[in-house]
């Protein structure tokens, strides 16, 4: 993503229309992964009942359980670092006149 935003950078310049689209574009793909984000702290919230019952009971957490909420952990600080990427190549909204 970033070297296909750059090149097209290079390509096309600063325009502000370009710009204007840019972020739009990135503003959409930042927003489709936080809706990624979204269904798996859902997951997380769902089982969150599992963890409690192990802390008050004992009673263990299925492995099955267990291995998702650690994979939708993982996922999420994925997730979160594809965002801080994106968002660094958000042109500067003051900048971009249309």
């Amino acid at each position: 993503w970033a070297a296909a935003t750059s090149t097209a950078r290079a390509r096309v310049g600063q325009s502000p229309l370009f710009n204007f689209t840019l972020n739009f574009i990135i503003m959409d793909e930042i927003n489709k992964l936080q809706g990624q984000i979204l269904e798996h702290k859902a997951y997380l919230y769902e089982t969150d009942w599992v963890v409690s019952r192990l802390a008050e009971t004992g009673e263990t957490i299925p492995e099955d359980v267990k291995s998702k909420r650690a994979e939708c952990r993982v996922k999420i600080d994925e997730l979160r670092a594809q965002i801080k990427v994106l968002e660094s190549q958000l042109v500067d909204a003051e900048n971009v006149q249309l």
